[in-house]
């Protein structure tokens, strides 16, 4: 899997593939010709008027990918054993991961309290809404008129209705009566707000339903099978991480059988194409119509809700036994239009409305003609009037024209450009690595490589300042919601000794209810998280970590009495992994090489020891910078997901798998050069890069053109060519179009 084969991932050119240039009269020679109304460059020459393609064609690079099967939980889930290994085959309904069922069970546990919570606050507050509409409906008697008024500063009897707008309480100042207006106002917003509430909670409560489900069925089962035959490429490392997310790939599974063509640098969201007209590759010189490979309406919403998008797919039904890895360049045009007479630009003299050509005639001599013209591009133009096929044009170049050439017959060929590491080891992913869990000193390490161990087995202690501080500031937590809470009830109390109004009394009683809810839930999860952080500490900073499962120790990186960051690696425990090389592509000193491109699965790579080549096959790959972002989209009967791998902990080189032909070589891993392919490209127009010329224009002078000279009747044509600069080196340069098998081209003599 590969971020990133071309640098120029898109290419606004003419397609001229359809041409054929079928005579020319260039001649290095000056010839006698009548007096011209225009100037005329020194190596003036002629092209013949052919039929040719005319317009705007767009050039995307697909790689040929096999398909994928991603396995994952749909929901999170603690993993306790990811039972297959990169480059391992399996078959459908094959076990590849086992979730941790105790892990579940407490996840259970807090869905469950989680949704006790959610129907204790809903039910207190609804309640508390119906209380304030029933206020807000029951109108207030009115006011008697000889109701005496209570002077300021004068104390009223207990329990008159004057007490509470005396100067002595202002807090129980009387609010100003409501007009019916505003009454009925107040009461739709309160049933409004309530109706919202409602909705709400039911959405609350069937995703937290939802998610209970997942953990029955992950606690039933706990077992997550391959849903189809396949090559495992990529496995999660539970050294990394044992936790996973809901939808997160555990394994990735490739069937090479099964292939396509894909846009490695165009996701679905930016992809304009899917209406136009002509799509196609070149396979062996011969256009291969493509195709998308859609996906479903489902698929696509999703996408779109996630904000994440899958690559384009392509399937070419023409092209048939594609090799895993290798890049084709796909041509789009918006229409399809048949083939038209066409000049290049530097024929074409004149302004909008009256253009005109000179045409050689048959005795040698040229003619100025009035030309009525069409489409036109950045070299061509389509002669809609004025001219015929096969008659010849003058066009005029400062380019040097060779004075000695030898002809250059075009054939197809491969084109290939190398990838190169240094930088490879035995890799062992079967592993947990037991890293510590605070900065400290390691008092003891119990354990030692090649031993055996069981799960609950002591591997080490680690004595840390952060431990006792952790374990203090969990208790300090508890102790400060125990104090809020207690404040918050106090508070409550005092207001409802001094309420009177029968309606304020049950709102506050319901706010007291509410308060002493929120509260045990609060204190639940606060006392989790202290028994996290106190299990296996002692209070004192030492803290003892213990196997979570069985295995053999595979590795211990550090001794007694060394002090550790964070996170270190302690003590790794698993099984022993099946030989395989892990390739991290890391920048070399005096070799170039690409640092975000790895090997394709079933890609050949080279390692080569002084004069002797070992050879090898991709069977994987890491998640690093170059790839963290990709996701996969499929369905099946529960809907549509969308899965992704887990980003690194820590942001690593681009790296992949590699398992060796002869097992020998894992014995004793010599270091060497190790090669594979960058960018493959089968049976294209390749041609030696001193053949092509560049240019630039006065209207454009920061965009080069390409050009080659063409050998027809004897004499030399300018011919532009497209060429992508990353498909150039100092031997070689493909040519996207404009040249043809066959055509004879001018090498320049030294």
């Amino acid at each position: 899997m590969r971020c990133k084969r071309i640098s120029a991932a898109l290419l606004t050119v003419t397609l001229l593939a359809e041409m054929t240039i079928c005579a020319g009269c260039g001649n290095t020679e000056e010839a006698p010709v009548p007096e011209l109304l225009e100037p005329v460059a020194a190596n003036a020459s002629c092209r013949a008027v052919e039929l040719g393609e005319i317009g705007k064609t767009d050039i995307l690079f697909a790689t040929v990918a096999a398909k994928d099967y991603c396995c994952f939980y749909s929901t999170n889930a603690e993993i306790s054993e990811v039972t297959v290994e990169v480059g391992d085959h399996v078959e459908a309904g094959d076990v590849v991961a086992y979730a941790d069922v105790d892990a579940a069970k407490e996840a259970l546990e807090d869905l469950t309290a989680e949704l006790a919570n959610e129907n204790k606050n809903y039910d207190i507050n609804n309640r508390i809404t119906n209380i304030r509409i029933s206020q807000l409906e029951a109108k207030p008697e009115p006011k008697a008129e000889s109701e005496p008024e209570v002077e300021p500063g004068t104390e009223a009897e207990p329990g008159t209705e004057a007490e509470p707008g005396t100067e002595t309480e202002p807090e129980t100042e009387a609010e100003p009566e409501m007009d019916e207006g505003e009454r009925a106002a107040r009461i739709a917003a309160e049933r409004e707000n309530q109706r919202y509430d409602s909705l709400l909670h039911e959405y609350r409560v069937g995703k937290i339903n939802e998610s209970i489900e997942k953990q029955k069925e992950l606690i039933a089962t706990g077992t997550l099978t391959a849903g189809h035959a396949g090559t495992v490429t990529y496995a999660k490392d539970l050294g990394d991480s044992t936790s996973a997310g809901a939808y997160e790939n555990i394994v990735v599974i490739s069937d090479p059988q099964e292939t396509y063509l894909e846009l490695t640098n165009k996701k679905i969201d930016s992809y304009v194409y899917a209406d136009y007209e002509v799509k196609y590759m070149l396979i062996a010189g011969k256009r291969c119509d493509v195709t998308e490979i859609p996906y479903s309406r489902d698929e696509v919403i999703l996408s779109k809700a996630s904000s994440a998008y899958p690559n384009v797919r392509l399937t070419c039904a023409e092209a048939k036994g594609l090799a895993l890895g290798d890049t084709y360049p796909v041509y789009f045009r918006k229409k399809k239009e048949k083939a038209v007479p066409i000049i290049g630009l530097d024929s074409l003299y004149g302004e909008e409305g009256a253009y005109f050509v000179y045409v050689v005639l048959e005795n040698g001599e040229q003619e100025k003609r009035a030309v009525t013209i069409g489409e036109k591009d950045e070299n061509y133009v389509q002669v809609t009037d004025g001219l015929e096929e096969g008659e010849l044009v003058y066009y005029a170049s400062d380019s040097r024209m060779p004075a000695e050439y030898e002809e250059y017959t075009v054939e197809l060929s491969d084109y290939e450009i190398d990838n190169i590491s240094r930088h490879y080891e035995l890799s062992n992913e079967k592993t947990v690595w037991y890293d510590a869990p605070y900065e400290g000193t390691v008092t003891e390490v119990m354990v030692k490589k090649d031993d055996t161990v069981q799960a609950g087995d002591l591997l080490y202690i680690i004595d840390s300042g952060q431990g006792r501080a952790a374990l203090k500031e969990a208790t300090n937590k508890i102790r400060h919601e125990n104090v809020e809470f207690s404040k918050s009830i106090k508070s409550i109390d005092e207001q409802l000794a001094a309420e009177t109004d029968e309606n304020m009394r049950a709102i506050l009683s319901l706010q007291r209810e509410l308060e002493a809810v929120n509260h045990e839930y609060s204190l639940r999860q606060l006392q989790k998280d202290y028994d996290r952080i106190a299990k296996n500490n002692d209070g004192s900073g030492k803290i003892s970590v213990y196997a979570k499962a069985s295995g053999i120790v595979t590795k211990v990186d550090v001794s007694d009495g060394e002090y550790v960051r964070e996170k270190s690696h302690i003590v790794s425990v698993g099984e022993k992994a099946k030989n395989k090389l892990l390739v991290r592509m890391v920048k070399l000193e005096k070799e170039k090489n690409y640092l975000d491109n790895i090997a394709d699965f079933g890609e050949k790579i080279t390692i080569t020891v002084e004069d002797t080549d070992y050879i090898g096959h991709c069977t994987g790959w890491t998640v690093a910078q170059n790839n963290k972002d990709k996701v996969w989209v499929s369905s099946d009967e529960n809907g549509a997901h969308l899965s992704r791998c887990a980003e690194p902990a820590s942001s690593g080189p681009a790296a992949f798998y590699v398992e060796m032909e002869d097992e020998s070589f894992y014995e004793d891993v010599l270091k060497g050069k190790l090669t594979f392919s960058y960018l493959t490209m089968q049976q294209v127009v390749s041609i030696p890069t001193p053949l092509v010329y560049e240019e630039t224009r006065i209207t454009r002078p920061n965009e080069p053109y390409y050009y080659v000279w063409r050998v027809a009747d004897g004499g030399l044509v300018k011919q532009y060519v497209l060429v992508d600069k990353s498909l150039s080196d100092l031997n070689a340069t493909v040519i996207l179009s404009g040249v043809e098998e066959k055509d004879v081209l001018a090498r320049e003599k030294k």
